[in-house]
């Protein structure tokens, strides 16, 4: 019993070894031809007017994670503010 589970995991795993050898080969080895060359255009380089930044003016490290949650509740309200404005107060 020992020999035949020996012998079904050796055929499972060089039938498994055989079949990505011969997908790989059918990949690279059809055709031996070469491929045609690709032309590369360059891309206009973007111009933007301000440059990116990735933190907002004020973020620092070594700030404390209270600190970190009271600024980017400060830098939100910035953003909203326009949307607050638009927004009709409810009934009374």
């Amino acid at each position: 019993m020992t020999r035949f589970r020996s012998f079904c995991l050796i055929s499972l795993v060089a039938a498994g070894l055989m079949g990505s050898a011969w997908s790989v080969g059918d990949a690279y080895g059809a055709g031996n031809a070469k491929p045609a060359p690709v032309a590369y255009t360059k891309a206009p380089n973007p111009s933007v007017k301000e440059p990116i930044r990735l933190t907002p003016e004020g973020l620092r490290l070594g700030m404390m994670s209270n600190h970190v949650v009271e600024f980017y509740n400060k830098v939100l309200d910035q953003d909203y503010v326009p949307i607050y404005k638009m927004t009709p107060i409810g009934p009374k």
